[in-house]
């Protein structure tokens, strides 16, 4: 399952990104994205009951695409890389999914978002490891950090 894994990752980084962008990437944080979408695609199985723990129904999952796209375009803003491609890669899980997760959203390990159509996850949100988040709006409009969002180390909702 990890190759069909891979196979979504690079579709989505060949629709949004040059070859020349990709090779670079694949050089720096790809690996460490595509890491954290299998951790993503582990946590689904075991916790959600609606995939039957079944691998290949589990890819068309549409919150499953909106955090495997977010993974990689977060792993390109750390890496200080393209924004641009970083925001296409954002867009493109929206169309997909219907739910909306910034760039530079913090979001830990492990995350299940069920769901998720119109769900939005802020710029300024922090989401712990191993949460779950069904289709909420996550987002504080603040002036300072201290008025934004965020969440700790425990599943959420479930």
């Amino acid at each position: 399952m990890f190759e069909q894994i891979k196979m979504h990752v690079d579709a989505a980084l060949m629709e949004c990104a040059s070859h020349a962008f990709i090779q670079h990437f694949k050089q720096h944080g790809y690996a460490v994205a595509l890491e954290a979408v299998r951790q993503d695609f582990q946590a689904f199985l075991e916790k959600d009951p609606a995939c039957f723990k079944n691998a290949r129904l589990l890819m068309q999952y549409t919150s499953f695409r909106a955090v495997l796209h977010h993974r990689i375009a977060h792993q390109i803003v750390r890496d200080g890389l393209n924004l641009e491609v970083a925001f296409a890669l954002a867009s493109r899980g929206k169309c997909l999914s219907g739910a909306e997760i910034h760039p530079c959203a913090r979001i830990g390990a492990r995350f299940i978002l069920d769901h998720g159509v119109g769900t939005v996850i802020g710029e300024s949100t922090e989401i712990g490891d191993d949460a779950d988040l069904e289709g909420q709006r996550v987002h504080v409009v603040g002036q300072t950090p201290a008025e934004h969002l965020g969440f700790g180390d425990a599943p959420l909702g479930r």
